[in-house]
């Protein structure tokens, strides 16, 4: 919200003259907002953040699968005619 915020005209990137070097840095914006985007899922989904670190260490190394298991129950609070 911050951002945009800040910019207060914001406009579609190839509708903007711009540099070369400038594509890269936009490049780099979308990228870290991305990471950042997939840093909070995690988060919500309850990893800690020496979690996050552990799997940052790993991607060091390789590439990293997260698999995740999911148990839904629904439970009735009471019955209703």
């Amino acid at each position: 919200r911050a951002v945009l915020e800040a910019e207060r005209a914001p406009r579609l990137a190839h509708t903007v003259h711009h540099r070369y070097h400038d594509k890269y840095v936009l490049a780099e914006c979308v990228t870290n907002v991305a990471i950042a985007s997939q840093l909070n899922c995690l988060s919500t989904l309850g990893a800690t953040p020496e979690q996050l670190l552990s799997i940052s260490a790993w991607a060091d190394k390789s590439a990293v699968v997260l698999r995740f298991n999911l148990k839904e129950t629904c439970t009735y609070l009471r019955k209703q005619t």
